[in-house]
């Protein structure tokens, strides 16, 4: 009888994990999504402007290798 009952809260404890897990979904992504516009706009603050790879404006030869 010991073992079905301690099957049972064991089972209990997993199902009410599971439940709580699930139930706070919705805010696990919202705490996310939260979290990544906040880098998404610290990295464009801090963003350095893409180089000029025209003609001469950065463009080195190719190496030349003997």
């Amino acid at each position: 009888l010991f073992v079905f009952v301690y099957i049972g809260v064991v089972a209990g404890f997993a199902a009410g994990a599971v439940i709580a897990w699930s139930s706070s979904a919705r805010h696990r992504r919202a705490r996310q999504r939260k979290a990544e516009g906040k880098t998404d706009a610290a990295t464009r603050t801090h963003r350095k402007p893409a180089p000029e790879t025209g003609k001469g404006a950065g463009a080195t030869p190719p190496a030349v290798i003997d």
